[in-house]
């Protein structure tokens, strides 16, 4: 009988062990989440610079769409895989990573129109406003589709 309690003890024990390995694990792999997708997020903003010196009007937004698209698809994928994550790691992670970004494009934009100037390109002084904007809403959306369905 006292075997019976002691091995039913243990096998409580090793349960809860493996669920605090389980929600530490959880919380690592979302920060490194966050890391990348803060990073992710610098290198797409880069790759804007010769869109944005060169591309102009619809087909510039069209990109900037597409980009936002993508790499929101593959941020909401890292929020979903996250086993266990509370609701204020999801709501920090809406409010950081956009507003990263959005601080990030429009440094960027503002960049962009620098070496518009600089080199005499022919094409228009871009709103930074509009492009970040344009891009952080196709950015979420697909984080915003999830939390609908």
């Amino acid at each position: 009988m006292r075997k019976k309690k002691s091995s039913r003890k243990r096998k409580i024990n090793l349960k809860k062990e493996k669920e605090l390995i389980k929600k530490t694990m959880n919380k690592v792999v979302y920060w490194l989440a966050l890391l990348v997708t803060i990073i992710g997020n610098l290198i797409i903003s880069a790759a804007l610079i010769p869109f944005l010196i060169v591309v102009k009007d619809v087909p510039l937004y069209i990109i900037i769409a597409t980009l936002g698209i993508a790499f929101g698809l593959l941020f909401d994928l890292l929020l979903k895989d996250i086993e266990n994550i509370d609701v204020k790691h999801h709501i920090i992670a809406v409010i950081f990573i956009p507003g990263i970004a959005i601080i990030n494009l429009y440094i960027i934009t503002n960049l962009a129109n620098r070496l518009i100037e600089i080199l005499e390109v022919t094409n228009i002084q871009h709103n930074p406003i509009i492009i970040s904007v344009v891009y952080i809403i196709a950015f979420m959306l697909p984080y915003a589709i999830s939390k609908i369905k």
